[in-house]
Formats: C-alpha cells, sequence, structure tokens
C-alpha cells in the first residue's frame, strides 16, 4: 500500500511541473505598425518596427528594431545579437510557455506575431497583442536589448 501510495504521489508530482518550461528551440517575436509619427524623410523604418529570434539551446536573441536619432535624421534599423544569461533565459522561456488565447476577440493597429517552435510543436500567436501575457515578454526583450 505504502508503494501504491508513493508511485500515485510522485506521477502527481510529475503532472504538477510544466512540460514546456525550458522545451523552446526557438521563437520569432515580430511587430510593427502602431500609431506613430511619421518617421523623417530618407528613413528606412518605422517607429514600432521590431523583430526578436531568440535560439533555446544557446540563449542567443538575435534583434532588429528601428532607432529614432534625436537630431532629427532618418530613422534606422539597428541589429545585434545578445546571449542571455540562464536566469533572463529562463524568464522569457517561461513567459513564452506561458502565453495562452485571449477569451475576447481583439484587434489594433499594431501587426504583431509571436512564433513558439519546441519539440511538441509550433505555436502562433498572430495577432500577439491579442494573447494573454505578450506584454511580459516584451518587458523582458526591453530590458535586455540595449
Amino acid at each position: 500500500m505504502k508503494l501504491v501510495l508513493a508511485s500515485l504521489l510522485a506521477v502527481i508530482a510529475a503532472g504538477c511541473t510544466d512540460p514546456g518550461a525550458g522545451a523552446i528551440t526557438s521563437a520569432t517575436i515580430t511587430r510593427t505598425g502602431g500609431l506613430t509619427p511619421m518617421p523623417p524623410p530618407g528613413s528606412t523604418c518605422t517607429p514600432l518596427d521590431e523583430r526578436y529570434t531568440y535560439d533555446g539551446p544557446t540563449h542567443a536573441l538575435d534583434w532588429q528594431r528601428c532607432e529614432t536619432p534625436s537630431d532629427g535624421s532618418p530613422d534606422h534599423v539597428a541589429s545585434g545579437r545578445v546571449a542571455l544569461t540562464a536566469g533572463t533565459a529562463a524568464q522569457l522561456e517561461d513567459a513564452l510557455t506561458h502565453l495562452h488565447d485571449g477569451a475576447q476577440p481583439c484587434g489594433g493597429d499594431l501587426v504583431d506575431r509571436i512564433v513558439i517552435v519546441s519539440p511538441d510543436g509550433t505555436r502562433v500567436y498572430d495577432p500577439a497583442q491579442c494573447a494573454v501575457g505578450e506584454d511580459a515578454v516584451f518587458e523582458i526583450l526591453a530590458s535586455v536589448v540595449p
């Protein structure tokens, strides 16, 4: 009886863990549009153009976003790569893992999309602004991209 109870408790405990945590292979997050001022003539992007590509196994985050110089010169695309710490990578993966579709239909002026690839398959949130938890993902990204 004790062995059966111990086995049952082990199965219940295993079921309480999040099977998706740490299992993200990659994620691509894009956002563009929005109600922003027109960029200066000669600009190659608009203020909310952003693209992030996360590689789960290496914790590398590639990013591209529109930079708006303070001197009024044309907006331009800036890009780079950040190696996330294990803690930040865990936070990002946790936020991505816990995204889910909202109960209400929504819409807006942004064109945004999050694609998450894991061994379990691919999840797509399009538009991402309708996903519950989307703000947490963008807060983490904003905290690590210079």
